[in-house]
């Protein structure tokens, strides 16, 4: 929203309402779009994605099944 990129481990949503809602307080945007073109400000520090330190590999019991429902505004049931 805005043009604005923020890190998923940091953003927040601040309003129901307003368009730039999403802040990160701790440590702000991450980078921009301008006119097409992306822009980062900062990388962030910790590991991630790929190289995460979380591996499913080594947990001892399995996770739990979760059910995904797609849904959205003005779906016919």
């Amino acid at each position: 929203m805005d043009d604005t990129i923020f890190s998923a481990r940091e953003v927040i949503k601040t309003h129901t309402t307003h368009t730039s809602t999403f802040k990160a307080l701790n440590s702000g945007a991450i980078g921009s779009v301008y006119y097409g073109k992306v822009r980062y400000y900062m990388q962030p520090l910790r590991k991630h994605t790929t190289e995460s330190e979380f591996s499913i590999l080594e947990l001892k019991t399995p996770l739990p099944k979760v059910d995904i429902i797609y849904t959205h505004a003005g779906m016919t049931p």
